[in-house]
């Protein structure tokens, strides 16, 4: 009797999730208007429902981001779409699409041009970010506190590091009061010169972080990128950088595979040293491009320090 009551239940979760699929609306953005178009992404937004889509179509000028507390997807309808004024500040800094604790989010074909933080996501699980293009960011893509996000097939082109920190492409962190899980970042291209910064901290194409007191940045999947940078003698093609000295493991079990490095001093970088091996994290089958090296040679994490500290600094 248990057994059918739960298969009981079962269904009639999966009818009412199937109706709220059928029942998603495609809302349309255009900056000229019309009967039944929003003019701005924020205002799609805030008429929106879970599992909705809003469509971005080519119009006059260009677009602003917004804060996204809903679980839509929202597509560029056409090439060259682009976001170039705010939708929030973190820190002072100008953040496109900012996504917060929310489910099912999707952000796919646009362009970002300037903007310090072009996609910004706390607490959120299942993001998609797909296709983009992000141009001069300080920190392209960030996810804390994250769950099941991807972040794939996305072009980021020369980054910008300040007084204060970033000088990063895609940045997977724990705060000291989240957790960061199973995120994918996978088929990405982080190219070009990273411009600023100084001595003081550290710049990445890809970063793992965990905090002072966090808990736990695991399971992520960083995989097929290519990073080909150059700028500041400090500059990694991925890194692996947590405040916890060993024996403590917080940036832990993660992977780091097949990604292409090229242009940068340092290739893949750990904080503290030793972590990639005391904690679990695979690193294997990356390789260097160089036509000094007449070839590609396979490359592993390079120690930099023992740990009590943080090479990079976030926003």
């Amino acid at each position: 009797m248990r057994k059918l009551f739960v298969t009981a239940a079962v269904v009639l979760v999966s009818v009412f999730v199937l109706a709220q699929e059928s029942f998603a609306r495609t809302l349309i953005v255009n900056t000229f208007g019309g009967a039944g178009k929003y003019t701005t992404i924020g205002a799609a937004h805030a008429d929106a429902t879970n599992s909705d889509v809003i469509s971005v179509q080519y119009g006059q000028g260009t677009y602003r981001g917004a804060i996204i507390t809903k679980g839509v997807k929202i597509l560029a309808a056409s090439p060259g779409i682009n976001i170039d004024l705010p939708g929030s500040a973190v820190s002072g800094r100008s953040v496109g699409f900012h996504v917060i604790d929310v489910k099912g989010v999707r952000i796919q074909g646009f362009q970002f041009r300037n903007l310090d933080l072009p996609i910004y996501a706390e607490g959120t699980q299942g993001l998609i970010v797909n296709g983009n293009t992000l141009n001069y960011a300080v920190q392209a893509v960030t996810l804390w506190d994250c769950r099941g996000s991807n972040i794939v097939n996305n072009l980021i082109n020369n980054l910008r590091s300040t007084n204060k920190g970033g000088g990063l492409g895609v940045f997977v962190g724990s705060s000291s009061v989240g957790i960061s899980l199973n995120n994918k970042v996978q088929h990405n291209w982080v190219a070009g010169q990273v411009n600023g910064g100084g001595a003081a901290y550290w710049t990445a194409g890809i970063a793992l972080y965990g905090e002072p007191a966090s808990e736990e940045n695991s399971g992520n999947k960083v995989l097929s990128n290519t990073v080909a940078l150059s700028g500041p003698a400090q500059l990694a093609g991925v890194m692996l950088d947590q405040y916890a000295k060993l024996p403590n493991c917080v940036v832990e079990n993660n992977q780091v595979k097949n990604n292409q490095l090229k242009n940068v001093a340092f290739k893949l970088v750990e904080n503290p040293q030793g972590l990639s091996a005391a904690c679990g994290n695979d690193v294997s089958g990356n390789v260097l491009q160089s036509k000094l090296l007449g070839g590609a040679v396979e490359v592993f994490p390079e120690p930099v320090s023992s740990g009590g500290t943080s090479l990079i600094r976030p926003f």
